[in-house]
């Protein structure tokens, strides 16, 4: 299938990408004015914008070597920051307020993603950050996203006739991989391994493909044998592969692939060899490439409707706001 729901995602201050931007000299943009841009009065300052294109230029190191490029990046890190700036104040406006606990809860939630906090705390500092600014910023960002729920999210829906409409006309392209099921057995043999070692290991896995040719009970060989931890104790079942792992799918190691995919449902594969060791692959089941089902995707095609409306209303939110607001550009 080739549409994705994305979640949503709120144009907020820049800080989540700030805090894991590593530092650049600040040489490298000396001409910077202190203040980059003025919204109604509120300043824009020069750590704010400097800070959002580090993180952009580190998420994307090769997206600004071609001519002009540069230029275009820091034009839309000011519009993203004008319009975030924009949002805040009419949040201001319509009264909504953090509470300290929410600021709290996202701090945590950020802490989690990283292994310890150690590397948290080195994430904020090399972004030339500290905890009051990220909480600070923090409280911004969730102050937008509830103006975003109030005025667009709790405002928007999409109808049967809206879902089925958008499924017809998309049908040629909601298209479903060709995909198996699989199980294995696996016995283990490094590929360091000495060559008594592997012979050992051939010799049980052609042990279990004689077990599995006389009864018939591939699950129940590799319950008993196989070497595969997690796969072992439900029979070998490995679940459901595409090639390669297209469509967001799972993918076999390339070792495997070919001859699972070669497989009809019910058969049993050849010894097959990967940096593992050796392996018996049974594909239990097969899904031909297929149209996917309204009912299937009824709630993708729904999060995808939401989502277009969702970005044209925000868009038609901040264009009203810059229609009436002052603006003045200090960037050059």
């Amino acid at each position: 299938m080739s549409f994705r729901v994305r979640k949503p995602t709120w144009i907020g201050l820049g800080c989540l990408l700030a805090v894991v931007a590593a530092p650049l000299a600040d040489t490298e943009r000396a001409d910077l004015p202190a203040v980059v841009a003025k919204v109604n009065g509120q300043e824009i300052d020069r750590d704010q914008f400097w800070s959002l294109y580090q993180s952009y230029q580190r998420a994307n190191p090769d997206g600004l070597g071609q001519p002009g490029k540069a230029q275009e990046l820091e034009q839309a890190i000011l519009e993203r920051l004008i319009d975030a700036t924009l949002l805040l104040q009419e949040a201001k406006r319509a009264g909504i307020e953090v509470e300290a606990e929410e600021v709290d809860a996202k701090l945590e939630a950020l802490r989690a993603t990283f292994p310890n906090p150690a590397s948290f705390e080195k994430a904020v500092a090399s972004g030339a950050y500290d905890e009051a600014r990220l909480r600070a910023d923090l409280g911004k960002d969730l102050a937008i996203a509830q103006l975003v729920e109030r005025r667009i999210d709790q405002t928007i829906g999409a109808s049967e006739d809206e879902l089925l409409d958008w499924y017809d006309a998309n049908r040629s392209r909601l298209i479903a991989p060709e995909e198996v099921r699989v199980n294995q057995i696996l016995i283990q043999a490094p590929p360091d391994a000495e060559l008594p070692t592997k012979q050992r290991a051939r010799a049980e896995i052609e042990e279990c493909q004689q077990l599995v040719a006389a009864s018939g009970h591939f699950a129940e060989v590799a319950r008993r044998r196989s070497q595969d931890p997690v796969s072992a104790p439900a029979g070998g079942d490995l679940g459901w592969f595409t090639r390669g792992g297209s469509d967001g799918g799972r993918a076999l190691p390339e070792e495997l692939e070919s001859a699972a995919f070669a497989l009809a449902a019910g058969e049993v594969s050849p010894i097959l060899t990967s940096s593992q060791g050796y392996h018996l692959l049974y594909v239990a089941e097969r899904r031909p490439q297929r149209t996917y089902a309204f009912e299937d995707i009824r709630g993708q095609i729904r999060g995808s409707l939401l989502e277009q409306k969702r970005q044209q209303r925000l868009a038609e939110l901040i264009q009203s706001l810059r229609a009436q607001a002052r603006i003045e550009i200090y960037l050059r």
